[in-house]
């Protein structure tokens, strides 16, 4: 595939065409019901339900794939790399019978991720076999329509980079920047905009932060508001001392609003200080979002830190070991609200507390929004009502660890 431009009337012009790989079913998907996934450990089991599943939902006889990275839904469709593990995208559906089909095809020069779907004649993805470019391509018909040109972009350090997420607001595609190197922080963080239509590279949002962060990444979630307006996360850096914000880009602008600046965890209590961080940020609607947020400070955490004066880049390598067990085993990442307005988080009650660590998307269905809970103790998906604050259990899993739940008639 050749990076191309513009031609004369502003159109994305036609690419090189790739080797006979496009394939397309004409199956009838479902594009109601749900679909929940689970990591074995050794691949993924998914499995479709007619109805919202209640009480233990049992994955242990649903479709053995050997990963379930799809990265985005739209019209009951799902699209992402083929879980069967080859380099290419697909379009997976489920079939009237309630099985998984591949429907649609084509081959890529690598990895494929992110992806994110506009309108059935429009979807974006970034191709790892192919940097510096973003492809455009036709989810209805899984024909590649062109390839927008990165390269002019700006780029923190001179090494291969890809993408993290792509949030599409109406014409334009924002690309937060990552690495495929170490360190994987950057300061700046950078946002490359491209404009779909035109097929070309548009420009650049950058914002100075205390520290070295990264993006945060989360397929599936929302960004933008009704007025348009688009939120970005980044994930901070424990190892610096960086904490983790949440930024945006007012509708109909392009930069970065250097007035808004949330620090969530730090928001919910002022006294944590040093494991500032939150993952999973969703926008719901009505100036709300949600997220999993760290409420305090692990005491191990602590401890460590003074030793070397609160000074995280003075930590040796068996400390930076140790802070990583005590990461992983503290259960104090809790779901919240966050009033984008108000710039207020406050902890939803009756939701368990997990682990930072676990990241994973959300789901609404009939107003309700389904929270994954995965812990020493938990394995489940509890169900809040934004309405009332009303929360409770909705389902337990078991086959394996949760991974994905989605309502196949919302487009993500």
């Amino acid at each position: 595939m050749m990076i191309i431009s513009c031609d004369d009337d502003d159109s994305m012009g036609d690419p090189d065409p790739q080797p006979d790989t496009t394939s397309m079913d004409t199956a009838t998907n479902k594009t109601t019901g749900f679909v929940v996934s689970v990591n074995t450990g050794t691949g993924a089991l998914t499995k479709y339900f007619e109805t919202l599943p209640t009480g233990t939902v049992d994955i242990s006889d649903g479709t053995d794939f050997q990963s379930f990275n799809q990265q985005d839904i739209f019209e009951g469709a799902f699209y992402g790399q083929n879980p069967n593990g080859t380099e290419e995208l697909v379009k997976l559906i489920v079939d009237e019978n309630g099985e998984f089909q591949i429907v649609g095809s084509f081959a890529t020069f690598g990895r494929v991720d992110p992806i994110a779907i506009r309108d059935a004649e429009t979807g974006v993805y970034f191709d790892y076999g192919n940097p510096q470019s973003l492809t455009v391509f036709n989810p209805t018909d899984m024909t590649i329509i062109g390839t927008i040109d990165m390269g002019g972009a700006e780029y923190p350090r001179d090494e291969e980079t890809r993408y993290r997420e792509l949030y599409i607001r109406d014409n334009l595609v924002f690309a937060p920047l990552g690495s495929f190197a170490s360190p994987i922080w950057y300061n700046p963080m950078v946002t490359h905009i491209a404009d779909i239509d035109q097929g070309t590279f548009f420009g650049n949002a950058t914002v100075e932060l205390e520290g070295p962060a990264r993006h945060n990444q989360y397929f599936g979630n929302s960004y933008v508001d009704e007025a348009g307006n688009l939120y970005i996360t980044d994930q901070g850096d424990l190892f610096t001392g960086t904490p983790a914000r949440l930024h945006r880009i007012n509708s109909g602008e392009t930069t970065f609003d250097l007035d808004f600046e949330l620090n969530l965890a730090a928001t919910l209590n002022p006294q944590n200080l040093f494991f500032s961080v939150y993952n999973s940020f969703y926008y719901i609607g009505n100036g709300k979002g949600i997220a999993s947020v760290t409420s305090d400070t692990p005491a191990g955490l602590l401890e460590i830190l003074a030793s070397v004066n609160f000074n995280p880049t003075a930590l040796n390598q068996d400390q930076l070991n140790e802070v990583q067990v005590i990461i992983g085993q503290s259960e104090n990442a809790a779901w919240c609200l966050i009033d984008l307005n108000a710039q207020t988080v406050t902890a939803i009650d009756g939701i368990p507390s997990q682990s930072f660590n676990h990241r994973f998307t959300i789901e609404e269905a009939d107003g309700l929004w389904y929270l994954p809970v995965k812990s020493s103790t938990e394995n489940a998906y509890y169900s809040y009502d934004p309405a009332t604050g009303a929360t409770g259990k909705a389902f337990d899993v078991v086959g394996g660890e949760i991974l994905r739940f989605a309502n196949l008639a919302n487009n993500h």
